[in-house]
């Protein structure tokens, strides 16, 4: 039996399945296509997050600087409750990038960067210490050029 002996019935059956299986199997491939940009979209706001989470430590750890810094020249409260407010940020964009990461050299890098600026801060509560207190204010001045966020 061969295609040119069917009723036309026959011949408008086959010809509908072969259209079904093209779009048939045109929706598995578009389906499998859909799941890959589905998930590159997905690695690309992780990405930007972890981006966005980054300049956050960045940012929050300068403003905790400059926090010192003002106080350091005005002795004005405001700006430890300014230091207090951005030390709070830093953490939670820190926290936010270490939880976040899957990579073992990214989880590294947040724990040196953790690692940083809580030695930063050690030596800066030392010195708010100092200058917290006028018998020793000027020794706290003396390191505002000594202590930095970075070398």
């Amino acid at each position: 039996m061969n295609f040119s002996n069917l009723k036309i019935s026959g011949k408008l059956t086959a010809a509908f399945a072969l259209i079904l299986s093209v779009f048939v199997v045109q929706s598995v491939v578009l389906f499998g296509s859909m799941n890959t940009t589905l998930d590159m979209a997905r690695k690309n706001n992780v990405s930007y997050q972890n981006s966005r989470d980054v300049n956050g430590v960045l940012q929050n750890a300068v403003e905790q600087q400059n926090a010192v810094r003002a106080f350091a020249a005005t002795t004005d409260p405001k700006f430890l409750e300014n230091y207090e407010k951005y030390g709070a940020e830093l953490d939670g964009h820190l926290a936010a990038f270490r939880a976040r990461t899957t990579k073992p050299e990214q989880r590294a890098r947040a724990d040196r960067m953790r690692a940083a600026v809580d030695d930063w801060r050690r030596q800066t509560d030392a010195q708010i210490a100092l200058l917290k207190d006028p018998a020793t204010a000027d020794q706290g001045r003396a390191m505002v050029d000594t202590l930095r966020l970075a070398d």
